[in-house]
């Protein structure tokens, strides 16, 4: 599809402040939630993703295809 002209990219936020925050804990479980919280401040605001959505889809991003970005308050980068 790059021949095409379309881009694939991905955001992967980590916990965010949504009606569905609390569905992922029960589904994690409140041991694997604690045992993580002190990798991030806190989860995020829908706030804080939207800008990297909407700058992946804006023009001054044309040159990136094919990322994975994570956008989690660095926790992604605590399992390295």
């Amino acid at each position: 599809l790059l021949s095409q002209g379309v881009r694939m990219n991905c955001v992967a936020p980590g916990p965010v402040f949504t009606p569905i925050l609390g569905d992922f804990v029960q589904m994690l479980g409140q041991e694997r939630v604690e045992k993580d919280a002190h990798r991030m401040k806190r989860p995020a605001l829908a706030d804080e993703i939207a800008p990297v959505v909407a700058f992946l889809c804006a023009d001054e991003s044309r040159w990136v295809s094919g990322i994975n970005l994570p956008v989690d308050g660095g926790l992604a980068s605590t399992y390295v």
